[in-house]
């Protein structure tokens, strides 16, 4: 039998070698017939029909990588397929398809790394917000946004992963606080209220004179508890003047200013929280002293101690002067290593199963190694950013400031990794 892809051996048919696979045994030809090559010759065109719709999918598709395990899948298994033709051929066009579609893979991962990169860095900007709403609805598109952006290179995936989690949880779990705190305030608030409301009820079993002088002992007390939402503070003011409203005609008051204004020392606040700069500046020295401590006295609470003296930080108000700026500058600049040190610990645990059980030293060596990595890559980021800050045709104010501030948090994140880096080492 004369082919160009097969062969009898034997009393065998065989699919010749080709490349570096071997001759494969397709079936035993018995004395006096002819070996079925129509049928594996067909067998071989069906797979050849399939390679050549694949191609076409390939180069119709937007999301070209998409089809790379099913390529490898098929190219993995002709060595096997039990058929006759020419294999070789259809054996080097996948090969290059695979090689197309993994440079296109790798490609994709590195301008999904630079998306992520500015994600996490987006994100940790809005951490320590306290516009709960707005914030809240950006990190929830930063999180679609995440959600839509494709793999990036393996060695960094964790990474990243981790650091954006930890920014949205971070920012999630103070509002969370706060929202748990204003409705705590809020229910006090309507309990007092309807308490004075129950008091307000006994006025009708009280003389006249007394029912007065008791109604503006109530208005006081009304107007010194705090807001709550309109509609409950509308249904409470309604229920309150029902049981009022009667004994203040009678001695001649109006009944036009009666309703529940912000107390004044509340109305006070946000001036007096401004001008007491030498109270301010006190409280923000105590509280860079506490955050001193946390770092000198590390313990297993440290996140949450952590996230406290921050948000008390920025309830303190504004300190001027030389002092209150550099009180400001030693605060930040200690959180940024505080907050570098709580993701290196939690993206160590992460990575080594059983840390907490390791001895001091080891846990040290493991901080340092992943630190140092962090570290390279934050300033292999920093050089790259360098090198296309130089292609950007930056034309007005606002992107040259964007770039200036982006610039300046890689150096920042830098200097705060080196310098927890030496504290560690010690």
């Amino acid at each position: 039998m004369d082919h160009p892809y097969a062969h009898i051996e034997d009393g065998n048919l065989y699919r010749s070698a080709y490349l570096e696979f071997p001759a494969l045994l397709l079936e035993a030809v018995e004395e006096g017939t002819e070996p079925n090559i129509p049928y594996f010759e067909k067998s071989f065109d069906m797979l050849a029909t399939k390679v050549r719709e694949l191609e076409e999918h390939i180069e119709a598709s937007e999301n070209k990588g998409s089809f790379l395990a099913k390529l490898k899948h098929i190219k993995s298994t002709l060595h096997e397929h039990r058929g006759i033709g020419d294999y070789a051929n259809v054996y080097q066009r996948l090969h290059e398809r695979e090689e197309q579609l993994e440079a296109l893979i790798a490609e994709n991962r590195q301008k999904n790394l630079e998306i992520k990169r500015a994600l996490v860095e987006d994100a940790r900007a809005l951490q320590d917000s306290a516009d709960w709403r707005n914030t809240a609805e950006s990190l929830k598109t930063m999180r679609q946004n995440w959600i839509k952006t494709g793999s990036v290179p393996d060695e960094f995936t964790e990474e990243l992963e981790e650091a954006f989690k930890q920014a949205l949880d971070y920012f999630f779990e103070r509002r969370n606080a706060f929202l748990d705190e204003k409705n705590a305030t809020i229910r006090a608030a309507e309990e007092n209220y309807r308490a004075l409301i129950k008091e307000a009820e006994l006025l009708k079993s009280m003389s006249l004179s007394d029912a007065k002088n008791k109604v503006k002992d109530l208005i006081f007390a009304w107007k010194a508890l705090p807001k709550v939402p309109a509609p409950i503070q509308k249904n409470l003011w309604r229920d309150f003047s029902r049981q009022t409203l009667p004994y203040k005609k009678k001695s001649g008051g109006s009944t036009t200013d009666e309703r529940p204004q912000r107390p004044f020392q509340d109305r006070r606040g946000s001036r007096n929280r401004s001008m007491d700069i030498p109270h301010v500046l006190r409280e923000k020295e105590r509280l860079l002293g506490k955050l001193e401590e946390l770092e000198n006295e590390w313990n297993a609470n440290a996140d949450q101690s952590f996230k406290q003296l921050v948000e008390q930080f920025k309830e303190a108000g504004a300190s001027m002067g030389d002092k209150g700026k550099q009180v400001h500058f030693q605060f930040n600049y200690l959180a940024a290593q505080i907050r570098e040190r709580l993701f290196l610990e939690n993206l160590v645990r992460h990575r080594n199963e059983g840390f907490e059980q390791e001895s001091e030293e080891t846990q040290k060596q493991l901080l340092m190694e992943a630190l140092r990595e962090l570290i390279r890559r934050d300033e292999q980021e920093y050089d790259e950013f360098q090198e296309n800050l130089g292609k950007f045709n930056i034309q007005t104010d606002d992107a040259d400031k964007m770039m200036q501030r982006k610039k300046q948090s890689l150096e920042n994140r830098i200097d705060a990794k080196k310098a927890l880096l030496q504290k560690i080492a010690q």
